[in-house]
């Protein structure tokens, strides 16, 4: 994976996410990277146990960062947990130092 944060980040693992409504912990379940003009573009599937709401904006910190990004996609699964996607535009310098 070319994201150094799924490097460091193992499946499973919980972040706190500040939201409009508060703070949730956010299961993280997979990540992705766009290409070409959105390489800059990071997607973090996971689930929460708190619904949130679609498009609003959200923020985690990772490495004395702040990454601010919105809550793209939320859907009720059947065990009362919610499937949320995060999405962050990550174009700070450093991060992606020897990426491709």
């Amino acid at each position: 994976m070319d994201i150094p944060i799924a490097r460091e980040i193992k499946a499973g693992s919980r972040f706190s996410v500040k939201t409009p409504n508060g703070t949730v912990e956010f299961q993280v379940l997979k990540f992705g990277r766009g290409k070409g003009e959105s390489k800059y573009l990071t997607t973090w599937d996971g689930t929460t146990a708190k619904q949130v709401v679609r498009d609003a904006e959200c923020s985690v910190f990772f490495k004395g960062l702040e990454f601010t990004g919105a809550i793209c996609m939320v859907h009720e699964m059947e065990n009362g947990k919610w499937a949320v996607r995060l999405e962050f535009l990550i174009k700070e310098e450093g991060f992606w130092e020897g990426m491709p």
